[in-house]
């Protein structure tokens, strides 16, 4: 048995509400991140405001880089 959605969701939502903090403690920008994982810099601006929801896929990428 995987995660649940419900889980899934949740980690994302964490991940979300940290990322500008994570970001600023590794001094990287958004465009680097972007970089990193595969999304452009207003991916991850709009991912940051809430305006766009972070995929699992998304989520997947950016943990194993920041990990």
């Amino acid at each position: 048995m995987g995660i649940t959605l419900e889980k899934q969701q949740e980690m994302i939502n964490q991940l979300v509400q940290k990322l500008p903090q994570i970001r600023k403690e590794m001094k990287i920008s958004q465009t680097e991140l972007g970089k990193r994982v595969g999304l452009s810099r207003q991916s991850i601006s709009s991912i940051e405001r809430g305006n766009v929801n972070l995929s699992w896929n998304n989520y997947l990428a950016i943990m194993l880089f920041i990990v």
